[in-house]
């Protein structure tokens, strides 16, 4: 299924959907990728083999595993992957900040090494930092939680929240992970807090020199919606390259603000269901198809 199908059958039958993808189902495309998921690497359910044969089975054609501060769940997969008839594009989301507003940076075709390595060797340390004061605010409350407990949700991997709210879950404290986040540490909630982060200069320039493509992830989740164009002006002033402007959470206001904006601005267009989990998201029920300016960009 590509973009904007869903969206059109959920209109012809009268049902109000939030996920319009219509004007970002590129339709020239006759390629079906995904370009944003996560792995067991960073905060995702399925390990880089079975995104692989889940990829392959959905019928994709192309696809990128971009966990939070780590590409080793993207190599895994597309070692994996080599004999396969599937594209796996090595990537990456970084988080950054635009003054005190929180911006998440994608980066493609990336390679290990240099200024992206030390990076997410920074990143990964502060996320232990910001994790271990989340448990210690949630102890606070009353809830007897490890960080060693945390740790072993994470498998040895890139920490994330959804590892301390699947720990909250196991003993007891929520019912589901979206309670979790809900209640006690999503964004601005009683146990949350904010991690140090790097400038979006530095996160962009990192990519470029790994020798990968910066997009703009998902510009409608950005917190300022009025900031939103301002910083991805910004962000391609420092050298990215795209955007993600087909996102599934996003309006079709916000689809189609974003990709006005990139055809304004010469950017390219990315989309992805940014997978997490199967409880969540079907992996492969939706794709992307990108035009001839995103695969060429992309080496898709």
């Amino acid at each position: 299924m590509r973009y904007g199908e869903e969206t059109e059958k959920g209109v012809a039958s009268g049902k109000t959907r939030s996920r319009l993808y219509v004007s970002f189902c590129e339709r020239g495309g006759k390629m079906n990728t995904d370009l944003h998921i996560h792995s067991t690497y960073s905060d995702g359910d399925l390990t880089p083999r079975e995104i692989v044969d889940r990829m392959i089975q959905s019928g994709a054609d192309a696809f990128a595993i971009t966990d939070h501060d780590e590409i080793s769940g993207a190599l895994a997969a597309a070692e994996y992957a080599a004999e396969k008839k599937i594209k796996v594009v090595i990537g990456v989301e970084l988080s950054s900040r635009f003054d005190d507003i929180s911006v998440h940076i994608l980066g493609y075709n990336v390679t290990e090494g240099g200024k992206l390595s030390l990076l997410l060797e920074k990143q990964r340390e502060s996320r232990h930092i910001r994790n271990r004061t989340i448990v210690d605010k949630l102890c606070s409350l009353g809830m007897e939680l490890s960080y060693e407990e945390v740790l072993a949700a994470a498998g040895g991997r890139t920490v994330g929240r959804s590892h301390i709210g699947k720990a909250m879950v196991r003993k007891g404290y929520c019912r589901s992970l979206a309670e979790a986040f809900a209640e006690y540490i999503g964004e601005g909630k009683i146990a949350f807090a904010e991690g140090e982060k790097p400038g979006i200069k530095e996160c962009v320039e990192a990519i470029i020199q790994a020798g990968g493509k910066a997009v703009v992830a998902h510009p409608c989740k950005i917190p300022v919606a009025s900031a939103a164009e301002e910083i991805v002006l910004r962000a391609k002033n420092y050298g990215a390259e795209g955007i993600e402007a087909a996102y599934f959470t996003q309006t079709k206001a916000q689809a189609d603000r974003f990709r006005t904006l990139a055809v304004k601005t010469g950017m390219f267009v990315t989309g992805g269901s940014d997978f997490h989990s199967p409880e969540i998201t079907r992996l492969g029920a939706r794709f992307f198809c990108p035009d001839k300016l995103t695969i060429s960009a992309l080496r898709l």
